[in-house]
């Protein structure tokens, strides 16, 4: 844990010498690309690390509580997410608004199998991973990341391809699963070809 932690505050200090007017300290528990450290345990090394910058918390916080333990850990505000897609102004499915609303934290995963096909952005660069409410989907892929598409190296491009994909390409081995793809138990557009 101190090694990913140390790579939580090297990020926050480079951005702080880059140069940045805020950091945000998204823990473990954030939707999207996180860490490995909780947003607790994160925040308050991150305010002591780049004061006077401020410091926004992300991850976990769904409620006032959350808040309050935020602002008493040093940040000077949130950054809420996931919540928010539940809201009945935000775009979606009433169904996923309904799964994410009645979600308890074990329905919210870690999915490695996504950085297995499209390693950008999570694997460079810090190596983050996407957390995402777990679905059939994900827990099929999940089960058997040796049989998910690779990107082809470098060596093996053809000119013009684009960064990790064949311009000329055999879908044959893609699957389809109409809707149920990063996590969207509510069907939808057809995002679930698993193909580089």
């Amino acid at each position: 844990m101190r090694e990913a932690l140390n790579l939580a505050l090297d990020q926050a200090l480079q951005a702080v010498e880059r140069g940045a007017d805020a950091i945000s300290a998204q823990g473990s528990e954030s939707g999207g690309y996180c860490g490995e450290v909780s947003t607790m345990a994160l925040v308050p090394q991150v305010v002591d690390a780049v004061s006077p910058i401020p410091v926004v918390a992300s991850g976990g916080i769904f409620d006032g509580r959350g808040i309050a333990a935020a602002l008493m850990l040093g940040a000077v505000g949130v950054n809420l997410g996931t919540r928010f897609i539940a809201s009945k102004e935000a775009p979606g499915s009433q169904e996923w608004k309904q799964a994410i609303l009645h979600a308890n934290s074990e329905d919210s995963i870690k999915v490695e199998v996504l950085n297995d096909i499209s390693p950008v952005p999570g694997a460079v660069g810090f190596g983050t991973v996407l957390r995402s409410m777990r679905t059939p989907f994900l827990d099929e892929w999940s089960g058997k990341r040796e049989e998910a598409p690779r990107p082809r190296p470098p060596e093996e491009r053809n000119p013009g391809d684009a960064p990790g994909r064949s311009a000329a390409r055999d879908t044959s081995h893609c699957r389809t699963d109409r809707g149920r793809h990063h996590g969207n138990p509510a069907g939808g557009r057809d995002h679930g070809q698993l193909c580089t």
